[in-house]
Protein backbone atom coordinates (compact mmCIF):
# COMPACT_ATOMS: atom_id res chain seq x y z
CA UNK A 1 0.00 0.00 0.00
CA UNK A 2 1.49 3.25 -1.12
CA UNK A 3 -1.41 5.69 -1.03
CA UNK A 4 -4.35 6.37 1.28
CA UNK A 5 -6.74 5.35 -1.50
CA UNK A 6 -5.23 1.84 -1.37
CA UNK A 7 -7.07 1.37 1.95
CA UNK A 8 -10.48 1.85 0.37
CA UNK A 9 -11.42 -1.84 -0.09
CA UNK A 10 -10.66 -2.68 3.55
CA UNK A 11 -12.70 -2.55 6.77
CA UNK A 12 -10.61 -0.52 9.20
CA UNK A 13 -11.04 -0.02 12.92
CA UNK A 14 -9.60 2.63 15.21
CA UNK A 15 -9.65 3.06 18.97
CA UNK A 16 -11.77 5.79 20.54
CA UNK A 17 -9.73 8.45 22.30
CA UNK A 18 -6.62 8.15 20.10
CA UNK A 19 -5.58 10.89 17.70
CA UNK A 20 -4.47 9.52 14.34
CA UNK A 21 -3.44 12.84 12.83
CA UNK A 22 -4.68 15.26 10.22
CA UNK A 23 -3.42 13.13 7.31
CA UNK A 24 -5.53 10.21 8.57
CA UNK A 25 -8.59 12.41 9.10
CA UNK A 26 -8.30 13.81 5.58
CA UNK A 27 -7.80 10.34 4.07
CA UNK A 28 -10.92 8.98 5.79
CA UNK A 29 -12.96 11.87 4.45
CA UNK A 30 -11.44 12.19 0.98
CA UNK A 31 -11.25 8.48 0.17
CA UNK A 32 -14.47 7.39 1.88
CA UNK A 33 -12.65 4.82 3.99
CA UNK A 34 -14.74 2.31 5.92
CA UNK A 35 -13.75 2.98 9.54
CA UNK A 36 -15.42 1.78 12.72
CA UNK A 37 -14.52 2.89 16.24
CA UNK A 38 -14.06 0.66 19.28
CA UNK A 39 -12.98 1.21 22.88
CA UNK A 40 -9.76 -0.83 23.06
CA UNK A 41 -6.89 -2.04 20.91
CA UNK A 42 -7.32 -5.53 22.36
CA UNK A 43 -10.91 -5.69 21.06
CA UNK A 44 -9.68 -4.62 17.63
CA UNK A 45 -7.10 -7.41 17.56
CA UNK A 46 -9.74 -9.95 18.57
CA UNK A 47 -12.08 -8.72 15.82
CA UNK A 48 -9.19 -8.89 13.36
CA UNK A 49 -8.65 -12.56 14.26
CA UNK A 50 -12.36 -13.25 13.78
CA UNK A 51 -12.29 -11.65 10.32
CA UNK A 52 -14.79 -8.94 11.27
CA UNK A 53 -12.32 -6.21 10.24
CA UNK A 54 -9.34 -6.20 7.90
CA UNK A 55 -6.86 -3.64 9.23
CA UNK A 56 -6.04 -1.93 12.53
CA UNK A 57 -3.62 0.98 12.85
CA UNK A 58 -1.78 0.30 16.10
CA UNK A 59 1.57 1.20 17.58
CA UNK A 60 3.98 -1.61 16.80
CA UNK A 61 5.29 -2.06 20.34
CA UNK A 62 1.92 -2.11 22.09
CA UNK A 63 0.42 -4.29 19.36
CA UNK A 64 3.12 -6.93 19.63
CA UNK A 65 2.85 -6.97 23.43
CA UNK A 66 -0.95 -7.45 23.31
CA UNK A 67 -0.62 -10.18 20.71
CA UNK A 68 1.64 -12.26 23.00
CA UNK A 69 -1.37 -13.19 25.16
CA UNK A 70 -3.93 -13.39 22.36
CA UNK A 71 -4.66 -16.98 21.28
CA UNK A 72 -4.23 -17.37 17.52
CA UNK A 73 -2.14 -14.22 17.15
CA UNK A 74 0.13 -16.01 14.70
CA UNK A 75 -2.55 -15.39 12.04
CA UNK A 76 -2.04 -11.62 12.28
CA UNK A 77 0.46 -10.08 9.91
CA UNK A 78 2.09 -6.83 10.97
CA UNK A 79 2.98 -4.15 8.47
CA UNK A 80 5.40 -1.54 9.67
CA UNK A 81 4.62 1.85 8.18
CA UNK A 82 6.98 4.75 8.55
CA UNK A 83 6.03 8.27 7.64
CA UNK A 84 8.86 10.41 6.33
CA UNK A 85 8.68 14.11 7.13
Amino acid sequence: MNQWADLNPYRLQITRGYEYGEDWNNAVKNHDLSVSVITSDNQSLQMLLLGRIDLVPIFYLSGTEMMKILPGHQKIRLMKLIKHY
